[in-house]
């Protein structure tokens, strides 16, 4: 390794990181609504304690939810222009089915009411979200319902330029199935934005949460400055995802419980206003007048702003810095900068491996049978799950914690795994005859060179949290002694630490079990199959090329044995 090429790279890394925070952007001012906040927070709490007479717990698909759903269809037909001339089309339901995580299908129904601009004005209609059911033995949510029937009571009534639709989701618990129904079947005019209420009123912070981050990479970030000045205009403090670490956890592992994740994964700017941190909906304080007074005075003035605006810049690629943004391109190239001296010195150790030996064939199968032993685990372990071993996918995202446990199933689906890793490793790589270590360490470092690439067209925050590995594994390619193999162990891991550390934070759960959550809603297949199989790749290549440092812990005499030479017994 040529440690003053390394250097040198990670000079020319700095210099490109200056030029690239040079280019942060100032988030879109939206304006201010022509018409002064006026939220009745005595309806709303009426509204409230209606939906809760019919049932605190409303699970998917149940009787409560049924029940609730018609309460609301009643409501919204009291809303002032809801019946046109007598008929009832601005009322409308949607049928669906989803499958749970334990494989039940369940009937659901979303229930909206549409009103129409009351002037000439622009493209795009806002949506307004209150989720209706709640998670199996949960009671609590009623809030959102109640804020939502208020807020179409005080639209009906006033001027409007574009188009708003109210809409009582069913399924947010079961995978946001309701909202991603919605937007695969509503097409009267197209959303150019979305306001969702999620448990606002009930929860123990006097501040208001806001989810701006989506189920993928993209998130909502020019409208945090109009939302933060909404929250404080209602006389308390807005509470964001921006904490430098956080976001880049949140990217690397994208996954929101709110149902505007599916509309900002759409490309429609849209944002959770709750009394939690994005995190499932769990049992809490009933609605308090003060909380639900907060939410509705700031989901009235930002319908305001958003009415008002002539144009909302969609949801993309960014990150959050002192009050301005880091667009896409900027980013894309920060984390470019960050893998370039890794890069670099891949790119030489091959070029130099081919001149001196030049067998690379070698190399390249010890790094593929390397995969085989990884990707032989995981594809078993999804086996399983299709098995019933593990929780499975909710409509095809990943489930609620509650729904995934670790019992015997889950033993039972690690144990196949294992056993056929370890099988796989018998077969492949245990007393093997063509291993090469030095065309192995090259064969590693360009595969990891295009797996991070790859890792970087597809998720660049992924890319960051893997950054620390593939400077490991570089710097694993140079004799060290073997306690070095501790510092390089700890750069391989303090990316994937970071990223369940921040995933703890958003289940409100403690660190191991938020570390099995993530591991089996990836072997679900709840994440998809591009991630997961750059992670096997990356993987074998670090394994690859930490192992011969990893031999020097080794005995003497095994080290011998391993050569075919017997150990020297020295005589009593």
């Amino acid at each position: 390794m040529n440690l003053r090429l390394y250097r040198t790279s990670w000079i020319v890394a700095g210099v490109g990181l200056i030029v690239a925070l040079l280019t942060l952007q100032s988030p879109q001012e939206l304006p201010e609504p022509a018409l002064p906040t006026a939220f009745d927070t005595g309806s709303a709490l009426d509204l409230s304690r209606e939906v809760e007479a019919v049932s605190r717990r409303r699970p998917p698909g149940g009787p409560a939810d049924e029940a609730s759903a018609d309460l609301i269809r009643r409501r919204f037909l009291a809303v002032p222009g809801a019946r046109r001339e007598g008929s009832e089309e601005r009322v409308r339901e949607q049928q669906f089915t989803a499958r749970d995580a334990g494989g039940r299908l369940i009937r659901m129904r979303n229930i909206f009411l549409a009103l129409p601009a009351t002037e000439s004005g622009v493209r795009g209609g806002i949506l307004v979200v209150a989720p209706r059911d709640t998670p199996i033995g949960v009671a609590a949510g009623a809030s959102s319902s109640g804020i939502m029937l208020q807020l179409a009571r005080f639209s009906a009534t006033t001027v409007r330029r574009r188009p708003v639709i109210f809409v009582s989701t069913d399924g947010s618990s079961v995978g946001n199935s309701g909202i991603r129904w919605f937007l695969s079947r509503f097409s009267d005019f197209s959303i150019a934005a979305a306001v969702v209420i999620d448990g606002a009123g009930e929860g123990r912070s006097e501040d208001l949460y806001v989810w701006t981050h989506g189920g993928g990479i993209s998130s909502g970030l020019d409208l945090i400055p109009t939302i933060e000045r909404a929250v404080e205009r209602a006389g308390a403090s807005a509470r964001f995802e921006t904490a430098p670490i956080g976001q880049v956890a949140v990217g690397a592992l994208p996954q929101s419980f709110g149902d505007h994740a599916p509309l900002v994964e759409a490309g429609i700017p849209a944002f959770t206003l709750s009394n939690r941190s994005d995190s499932p909906l769990r049992d809490d304080f009933g609605p308090s007048r003060e909380r639900v007074a907060l939410a509705g005075a700031t989901a009235t003035e930002l319908l305001g702003a958003l009415d008002a605006a002539d144009s909302i810049r969609e949801p993309g690629l960014g990150y959050w810095l002192n009050g301005r943004i880091l667009r896409p391109q900027p980013l894309r190239a920060v984390a470019l900068l960050l893998l370039l001296p890794a890069l670099v010195m891949a790119a030489d150790t091959w070029s130099r491996l081919r001149r001196v030996r030049g067998r690379v064939g070698g190399g390249l199968r010890g790094v593929l049978r390397r995969v085989a032993v990884i990707g032989a685990a995981v594809i078993a372990a999804h086996i399983a799950s299709l098995l019933g071993a593990f929780a499975g996918t909710a409509a095809g995202a990943p489930p609620l914690p509650l729904d995934v446990e670790f019992g015997p199933g889950a033993v039972l689906g690690l144990a196949l795994a294992a056993s056929a890793g370890t099988l796989t490793y018998l077969a492949l790589l245990h007393r093997r005859a063509d291993t090469d270590s030095e065309s192995e360490v090259g064969a590693a470092l360009a595969v990891l060179v295009l797996l991070m690439l790859a890792l970087w067209l597809v998720n660049p925050f992924a890319a960051l949290i893997a950054a620390p590995a593939a400077h490991a594994g570089v710097l694993a390619s140079r004799r060290w002694p073997p306690g070095a193999a501790v510092g390089l162990a700890l750069l391989v891991v303090i990316g994937p630490l970071l990223v369940i550390g921040g995933l703890a934070s958003r289940l409100d759960e403690s660190f191991l079990f938020s570390a099995w959550y993530a591991v089996e809603t990836t072997v679900s297949g709840a994440r998809g199959v591009v991630l997961p199989a750059l992670a096997v790749g990356i993987l074998a290549c670090l394994w690859t090329l930490v192992e011969p440092i990893a031999r020097g812990w080794q005995p003497r005499a095994l080290r011998r044995r391993r050569r075919g030479r017997s150990p020297r017994i020295a005589p009593r």
